[in-house]
């Protein structure tokens, strides 16, 4: 075995993750170095991007509605400590944007 590298990550038992689904989360997210529930998030932001926008034809809706509903998951991914609080802050901060051009959009 000389010349392997050899990874050290913790296995999955009943302690750690059969007690809970977060715990399996948890296990997941930390095997992935926090990336899992990450890609989780923006995969759930570009598909309601992608419906709300073949719904409405409407790019300033689809992305505040995508916007919104990404930040109510993932603000609860931030409670469970699944994401990191820059990312949810990019969330928030795609929301205020679109909900911003939306209403400057429907001024004129």
């Amino acid at each position: 075995m000389e010349g392997w590298i050899l990874m050290a990550y913790e296995y999955p038992t009943g302690t750690n993750t059969i007690g809970s689904f977060t715990g399996l989360l948890q296990y997941i997210n930390s095997v992935t170095n926090g990336m899992f529930i990450t890609m989780i998030s923006i995969a759930l932001f570009i598909i309601l991007l992608i419906t709300y926008y073949n719904a409405r034809k409407s790019y300033g809706e689809a992305f505040a509605v995508s916007g919104f509903i990404t930040s109510i998951v993932a603000f609860f991914f931030v409670l469970a400590d699944l994401i990191p609080i820059p990312f949810f802050a990019g969330f928030i901060v795609i929301t205020i944007v679109s909900v911003g051009f939306l209403f400057m959009n429907n001024r004129n």
